[in-house]
Formats: C-alpha cells, sequence, structure tokens
C-alpha cells in the first residue's frame, strides 16, 4: 500500500482529477456493498445484468474505469441507477435509499399497468 501511495505521488494529480479518483472509488464501493447486501455473486449479477462476469470483476477491482452504459446495466436490475448532485451536498445516504425504493415501487406499479403500453406509443410518437 505504501508505495502505491508512493508512486501515486510521481503522477502529480490535480486536484481536480483526485476529485474524480474518489468519485470513481466511491462509486465502485457502493456498487459492490449493495451487490453484497443483496446476496448477489458476480456470475449472478452478470446474469441478471447481461454484463459479463470478467467485466464486473475488473470494475471491482478497478481495473479500468467503468463506462456509464455498463454502470446502468449493472446497478438497474438491483434497484439502483445514478445521479448527479452537486460535490459536497450529497443527499443523506438514508434519503437517497427511500427516494430509490420510492422510484422503484412506482416503476413497477407504472410498468405492470395495462395503460402503460399506450403510454409508451404515445411519449414515442
Amino acid at each position: 500500500m505504501d508505495e502505491w501511495r508512493e508512486l501515486r505521488k510521481t503522477f502529480n494529480f490535480t486536484p481536480e482529477e483526485e476529485k474524480i479518483i474518489e468519485c470513481e472509488k466511491e462509486l465502485i464501493r457502493t456498487m459492490v456493498r449493495i451487490r453484497e447486501e443483496q446476496g448477489l455473486s458476480q456470475a449472478e449479477l452478470a446474469r441478471m445484468s447481461n454484463v459479463k462476469q470478467p467485466v464486473i470483476a475488473r470494475m471491482e477491482k478497478a481495473v479500468h474505469s467503468p463506462q456509464i452504459d455498463s454502470l446502468l446495466r449493472i446497478l438497474t436490475p438491483m434497484g439502483y441507477t445514478l445521479s448527479i448532485v452537486p460535490i459536497g451536498k450529497d443527499p443523506d445516504a438514508k434519503e437517497m435509499l427511500e427516494q430509490a425504493e420510492a422510484w422503484a415501487a412506482l416503476m413497477t406499479t407504472v410498468n405492470n399497468t395495462e395503460d402503460n403500453k399506450d403510454y409508451d406509443r404515445e411519449i414515442m410518437k
């Protein structure tokens, strides 16, 4: 770990780059926490999300930066999505979870209605 910290100093990241790195690390940690809380293996999540298990493993190990479309395909079957919020003004985690659960319940209700197909057709016009 100390070797990595020393090596990282040689990159001379700007404060903005440091924020981006930290944001990405937090995003990955949150994704792993959600997967583990739901008792899912990487293989199970891969089947649910149609993202190959090695891609999920590389993402979780931070081998490369995750692509937004891959993140969304992984998060959606677990009942989550991404949000854009001002740095330093993140809503309380509990509040975010409550909002996500309310949204998921609403979307389940909307998706299960007969009128939904007609609504989708109207929107697509």
